[in-house]
Order: C-alpha cells, then sequence, then structure tokens
C-alpha cells in the first residue's frame, strides 16, 4: 500500500509543477482530483484493516489476571500492546504452518475455496468453523478460531485448554472429540434418503454438518424429508428422483451430481432396497409347504434381487470415479457404506428366501467390492441391521418383514428396538474410520448371537 500512496502523491506533485508558456498552472484540478483519490485509498485501507483483524479473544478476564500478576491493578492497560496481543491474540491464527479461518456463505464459494486450498497446499490449515456471512454481509463469529494446530507435523503436539490428566504429546494427528465425528465440508449421497434407514443415515450426516444428496424414486418422501429440513439443523439435504434399478436413471443422476461437486464425493449410502415375497406358515406338510412356495411369482424374485443386489452393485460401480476424487492424497478418505439387514446373515428367519438370500448376497458383494476398490483408495463397509421399526412405505421395510411373533421371539423381554441413534453412531463411526474396510457391522441388539447361521 506504502508504493501506492507514494504514486499518487508524486502524480499530484506533477501537476501541480506543470505550468504553460506564460508560466500559469493548468493541471490544479487534476492535481486536485489524485489528492482525494489518495484520501479515499487512505480511507479504503483503513476500512480493510477493522473488517478483515484478527479475531481477538476476550480480553477483560485476561487482563484481570495479568493486572493481578504484574502489580498494576488500577492502571491503564490500554498502552500495553505487547502484553495484548501476546496473551489475547488467538495463537492459531499466527502459527507456522499458517491458519486460514474464512465466514461460510449461503453460495457455497467458501467451501470451495477450502476443497482447492486443501488439495493445492497441503501445508496451509484452512477453516470456515464457527465464522459465517449473514445475508447483508455482516460477519457472524459462533466460535473461537479452529485450532489447526492439532495437524500431524512431526513434533510434539499438545491439546489446548485441556486439563492437565488429558494434556497428551503425539507425532501425529491428534482429533478433537468436536470433530471427530464432524461432516463438515462432506458430500454424502444416500439412496433411499428419505424412507427407513436411509432417512436415518441422512438425518445423522446432516446433523454432523455434511451436504447430502437423497435419492428415491418416492418422490414424496423426498419432498418431505427436504422441507422438514432446517438450516439450523446443520448440513443440507439436496432431493433428487432417480430409479436405481435403471442405469439409464443412474448415469443420469452421476452427471447431475458431477455438475455441482467437481470435488467428488466423500461418502456414498446404498440403503434403497425391496423386502421381497412373504415366508412360510407354521404347522404346514411338505404338500402346503411346496404348493405356498411354487406359487410364488418368479418376476418378484427377480425384482427383489434387482433391488437389493444388482442395484447396489450398479449404483456403487457409477459412483466410483467420484468416490476417487475424494482420495487422491493416498488415503481412504472415500467410502461406501452398504445396507444390508441381519436376515443376510441368520438361517431362521420365517422362510423368507427370497429377502434374505439377497440381503446374504449383498453381504458378500460389499466384501468383494472392498477388496476390489482398494487400489483407488475406496474403502468399502457393510451394515446389518436388526429390526428398526419404521413409517417407511418404500425402502428400509426389509427390516421389519419377518412376523411380530418371531420378531417377539428373538427379542429379550423389556428390550427396546433399535432407534435413530444406533444406526447413526454405525454409519459415522464406518465413514470416518479409514482404517476400516470390508467389514459388517452388526446393529442387532444381540440378535445373531440368539438366532446365528446353523
Amino acid at each position: 500500500m506504502t508504493g501506492i500512496y507514494f504514486m499518487e502523491l508524486c502524480l499530484a506533485g506533477l501537476f501541480f509543477l506543470v505550468r504553460d508558456a506564460d508560466g500559469n498552472a493548468t493541471c490544479t484540478a487534476q492535481a486536485i482530483i489524485m489528492i482525494v483519490t489518495m484520501a479515499f485509498t487512505a480511507l479504503f485501507h483503513f476500512s480493510l484493516d477493522h473488517r478483515s483483524g484478527l479475531h481477538w479473544l476476550s480480553s477483560r478476564p485476561i487482563f484481570k489476571e495479568l493486572m493481578a500478576q504484574t502489580g498494576s491493578r488500577g492502571k491503564d492497560m490500554g498502552v500495553s500492546t505487547k502484553i495484548f496481543q501476546s496473551h489475547c491474540q488467538d495463537e492459531t491464527l499466527t502459527s507456522n504452518p499458517p491458519v486460514l479461518w474464512i465466514p461460510k456463505d449461503e453460495l457455497g464459494v467458501a467451501e470451495d475455496e477450502i476443497v482447492h486450498t486443501r488439495e493445492s497446499y497441503n501445508s496451509i490449515g484452512i477453516s470456515c468453523d464457527g465464522a459465517s456471512l449473514s445475508a447483508q454481509g455482516s460477519l457472524i463469529l459462533g466460535a473461537q478460531p479452529p485450532d489447526w494446530r492439532l495437524k500431524g507435523t512431526g513434533v510434539g503436539i499438545s491439546i489446548r485448554n485441556a486439563s492437565p490428566r488429558h494434556v497428551m504429546t503425539a507425532t501425529g494427528s491428534a482429533p478433537q472429540g468436536d470433530r471427530l465425528f464432524s461432516f463438515k465440508q462432506y458430500v454424502c449421497v444416500v439412496t433411499g434418503g428419505g424412507t427407513g434407514i436411509g432417512l436415518m443415515a441422512t438425518q445423522a450426516l446432516i446433523a454432523n454438518g455434511a451436504r447430502v444428496y437423497i435419492v428415491s424414486s418416492n418422490r414424496e418422501a423426498l419432498v418431505q424429508t427436504a422441507e422438514s429440513h432446517r438450516a439450523s439443523q446443520g448440513g443440507s439435504i439436496i432431493p433428487i428422483v432417480c430409479d436405481v434399478t435403471n442405469k439409464e436413471d443412474l448415469m443420469h443422476l452421476i452427471g447431475q451430481i458431477e455438475k455441482r461437486e467437481r470435488y467428488g464425493v466423500d461418502l456414498l449410502v446404498t440403503a434403497a432396497g425391496s423386502k421381497g415375497e412373504r415366508g412360510t406358515a407354521p404347522k404346514m406338510d411338505a404338500k402346503e409347504l411346496q404348493q405356498m412356495l411354487f406359487a410364488d411369482d418368479q418376476m418378484k424374485w427377480i425384482s427383489t434381487f434387482n433391488a437389493n443386489v444388482s442395484a447396489m452393485y450398479f449404483t456403487t460401480v457409477a459412483f466410483l470415479p467420484l468416490l476417487q476424487k475424494c482420495s487422491s492424497d493416498g488415503h481412504a478418505k472415500a467410502s461406501v457404506i452398504v445396507v444390508a439387514s441381519m436376515s443376510g446373515l441368520q438361517s431362521h428367519l420365517g422362510g423368507y428366501f427370497s429377502y434374505s438370500a439377497s440381503k446374504a448376497a449383498t453381504v458378500h458383494l460389499s466384501k468383494m467390492m472392498a477388496y476390489e476398490f482398494k487400489d483407488f483408495n475406496v474403502r468399502v463397509n457393510c451394515i446389518a441391521p436388526g429390526y428398526f421399526p419404521s413409517n417407511d412405505k418404500e425402502e428400509g421395510t426389509a427390516h421389519k418383514c419377518r412376523p411380530l411373533k418371531e420378531q417377539t421371539q428373538l427379542e429379550p423381554a423389556g428390550e427396546k428396538k433399535g432407534t435413530e441413534s444406533e444406526i447413526a453412531q454405525g454409519v459415522l463411526f464406518l465413514a470416518k474410520n479409514r482404517f476400516v474396510t470390508g467389514e459388517v457391522l452388526n446393529i442387532d441388539n444381540g440378535e445373531f448371537l440368539r438366532n446365528p447361521v446353523h
């Protein structure tokens, strides 16, 4: 800025020096304009200093402590600038390597800048946690600057503001509790995300700051889920109508998301599915059982496997390039969570043959994909929920398809059925832990122990 002031001052002086043949000043007006311009430049510079100044911690409690320690109580501390900066300025904003703290905006410019900076400069920490811009452009600070000194730097790291028994030293990264399951800046896609298990996964992800695309052929469920979301809940929801059993629909879905998310997709949850055909009835002889089972519509078997197995497979394959984009740094950040069922792991299920067989195929297919996709740094895991009641009409009904009597026999008396929080914890764990792949997580209240595979 000093160079600009010097240039403007020199130009103003030159304009004053210009004379005509009679020795009269001819550029006085231009000189005045240049002086006014210099004044506006100084005013603009002054406003920038105040708008973009570093965030300062509250000084009053610290001043009282400093005054007591230095015997300065009652004296004017306003002149102690050096003491103020060394004790009150947040250290993370003057750290080495540098940290950038930018406000979040409604247009997503800050999020794009964060992704670009992280991809281009690994040594620079950047975040928009706790800072945002209002509709009028005012800066809103809701928290202290994020402490990026906990990123791995190869030197000893201590956790700030911790009690002595929790202070630790490490040579790698030491995640803070509030960031351990943070999904801010995450882009997630949940098929069947408007109902059942898919809706539970969606709610868990947006509650932790993710941007979630919910995909389903059930337009009504998508609209209802999107409209029920409030910005204050965190994260965001983008509904897209798509039949995942149709390859053309899938490729159209991929095209839509590619246009919006140039840096890829962090997480894919495949929760869309079908409940399959009916089961056996008690006290049947061989002839009665044969007649009932053989009467099943063969096309419904094919439809069940199409919805539960091939749709999951082709959806995951279609998203593979977008998932790989998020793991280009060599770390398996991107992952797939396949929603199967305990029915795919058990043998005594009241004869729900097509559904149970399809879910068993889903479990095995998830393990195969985990192995095949590991070279692309894409993890694949599977959750196998037990009984989770829901009000859905489409996806997720498979997890409550057994007869009520049989469900009751499998559940210990007095124990509750599964809730959204149990699904949420499983989804967040598998999505965040980059050291886990090829696993099947049973979320079943111990049901598998009471009814294992024989």
